[in-house]
C-alpha cells in the first residue's frame, strides 16, 4: 500500500501490526496520505493509531463463534444420531426442529414436518383422537407443566407403532415457556412383552383355578369314602385298619390345604394391590387373640412394642404377620420359657418389623433357603407343613417394594426382619 500510495498518489489506510522495541507485538491502524510535486511523490504524512484492544476483543469474538459453532456441530451430531425421537415445539405446537431418527422414521422429509402444527405432522395422522389428544397435551405443556403418556403413532407405509412419549418445556429467567421439547421412545418390544405377561397371568390364573377344583375333586372322594368306610365297618375295623383310614382322610386333608395355599399364592400380584392405611397394634393383637390357646398351652410369653400404622394391603399384611407368628408359637423351644417379641422401628422411607423368638432356631445353611417354594428343613418333612408359608412372606413382602430376611442360631432362637415402604403406589 505504502508502494502504491507512492506510485499512484492515493492515500491508504490499513491494519499493520509493529514490533515494540521491547520484541512485543503491537497492532495500529495505519493511515497515509502522499504528496506530490512536479508528479514526484516527495513525501507521506499520516499516523498510526493503537488498536491492539479492539483487535483482541475481534479476536475474543472470533474464537467464541468458532467455539460455538464447534458446539453446535456436535450438538446437531448428537441430536440426528440419538435413538429417540426428538424435536422441538414453538409453545403453539409449531415444528421448528426434529432429527433424523424421528424423519427417517415416518420416511420423511424435513420440509415435509419443520414449519406445521405438530398434531398435524405424519407421526400424529393415525387418528383424530390422537391428533386431539396431543394438541391437548402441547397446550398443557405450554403452561410449564412435564407431560409424559404412552401413545401409539404413524411410521412408513402404514407402519405403527408404541412410543413413550414426553413433552418437556423449557423456559426463561421470567419462567415464561419459550420451547418445548418433545420427545419418544419405541418401547413397542416393552408393550408387547407386557401384554403378552398379562396374557400369561391369566392364563396361568384360570389354570390354577381349573387345576385346584380338578385334584381338590378326587380328595374329597377320598376323605368321603374313607369316612364311610370308617363309619359303616368301624365295628370289625382293627386299631391298624383304621390308623390307615386316619392316615389317608390326614393326607388329603393336607393335601386339600396345600391346594388352597399354591392357588393363594399364585393370586399374589401387583395388579390386586390394594393400597389403605393399616392399624398393625390392632391386626397383631386380633391375630395373638386368635392363637390365645395354643399360646397359653406352650406358657409362651409375648411383649410387643406399640406398633405403627402403615399403608399397604391390609389382606397381604395380616397373612404375613400371621405366618410370622404362627411359626414363631409352633417352633417355640419348651424346653425353657417362650418368648415372642414382636417390635417395629422406623427408617426415613420405610418401616422395619422384627418377629423375635428364643425357640429352635435355624440353621445358618437354610437362612436363604426357607424362603424358596415347598422348602422344607429335613428334620421337619414330616410335619404338618406345607413348605409355603414363608413364601408367601416373602412374596407379600416383595409387593410392598421391601425385603425379608432372618438371623437365626440352632438352639438360641430366630429374628424374622421385614420392611415395608413408607410411600407406595397401588
Amino acid at each position: 500500500m505504502f508502494n502504491e500510495a507512492i506510485k499512484n498518489g492515493k492515500a491508504y489506510e490499513t491494519d499493520v501490526k509493529l514490533i515494540k522495541k521491547d520484541g512485543s507485538e503491537l497492532w495500529t491502524k495505519a493511515k497515509g496520505t502522499p504528496e506530490f510535486k512536479d508528479n514526484r511523490c516527495i513525501r507521506i504524512y499520516g499516523t498510526f493509531q493503537d488498536i491492539q484492544e479492539q483487535k483482541d476483543r475481534e479476536e475474543a469474538l472470533m474464537k467464541a463463534q468458532n467455539e460455538l459453532a464447534e458446539v453446535a456441530r456436535k450438538f446437531k451430531g448428537i441430536f440426528n444420531s440419538a435413538f429417540q425421537f426428538i424435536g422441538f415445539l414453538t409453545p403453539d405446537g409449531t415444528l421448528t426442529e426434529a432429527n433424523e431418527s424421528a424423519i427417517s422414521f415416518a420416511g420423511l422429509k424435513p420440509e415435509d414436518v419443520i414449519g406445521k402444527k405438530f398434531w398435524d405432522c405424519h407421526w400424529w395422522t393415525i387418528s383424530k383422537a390422537t391428533q386431539e389428544e396431543l394438541k391437548k397435551n402441547i397446550e398443557r405443556a405450554s403452561k410449564g407443566e412435564f407431560i409424559q403418556y404412552e401413545v401409539e403413532i404413524l411410521g412408513k407405509e402404514g407402519a405403527t407403532t408404541t412410543i413413550l412419549f414426553n413433552l418437556k418445556p423449557l423456559t426463561n429467567d421470567n419462567n415464561e415457556v419459550f420451547s418445548i421439547i418433545p420427545e419418544g421412545r419405541l418401547i413397542q418390544d416393552i408393550v408387547d412383552t407386557r401384554k403378552e405377561l398379562i396374557n400369561k397371568n391369566n392364563e396361568l390364573s384360570q389354570f390354577s383355578t381349573i387345576v385346584s377344583h380338578d385334584l381338590k375333586e378326587p380328595l374329597r372322594m377320598i376323605n368321603q369314602f374313607m369316612q364311610k368306610i370308617d363309619h359303616k365297618y368301624s365295628g370289625s375295623l382293627d386299631d391298624k385298619a383304621r390308623q390307615y383310614i386316619y392316615y389317608a382322610v390326614d393326607g388329603a386333608k393336607r393335601m386339600s390345604k396345600m391346594i388352597d395355599e399354591l392357588l393363594n399364592y399364585s393370586k399374589l400380584t401387583e395388579k390386586d394391590k390394594i393400597i389403605e392405611l393399616v392399624h398393625t397394634n390392632s391386626l397383631v393383637n386380633e391375630i395373638l387373640k386368635g392363637s390365645e390357646q395354643l399360646i397359653q398351652e406352650k406358657n409362651i410369653i409375648v411383649e410387643k412394642t406399640d406398633l405403627p400404622d402403615i399403608n399397604g394391603n391390609i389382606t397381604g399384611i395380616k397373612v404375613l404377620f400371621n405366618n410370622l407368628i404362627n411359626n414363631a408359637i409352633k417352633y417355640a423351644d419348651l424346653s425353657k420359657m417362650a418368648l415372642i417379641k414382636i417390635s417395629c422401628i422406623s427408617h426415613p422411607s420405610e418401616w422395619e418389623f422384627c418377629i423375635e423368638d428364643n425357640g429352635i432356631g435355624i440353621e445358618p445353611e437354610n437362612h436363604q433357603k426357607i424362603f424358596e417354594l415347598f422348602y422344607k428343613i429335613n428334620k421337619y418333612k414330616d410335619e404338618d407343613t406345607s413348605g409355603i408359608g414363608l413364601a408367601i412372606c416373602k412374596k407379600i413382602v416383595s409387593l410392598h417394594k421391601g425385603n425379608i430376611r432372618v438371623e437365626s442360631d440352632l438352639g438360641k432362637g430366630s429374628k424374622f426382619y421385614f420392611t415395608i415402604k413408607k410411600i407406595i403406589h397401588a
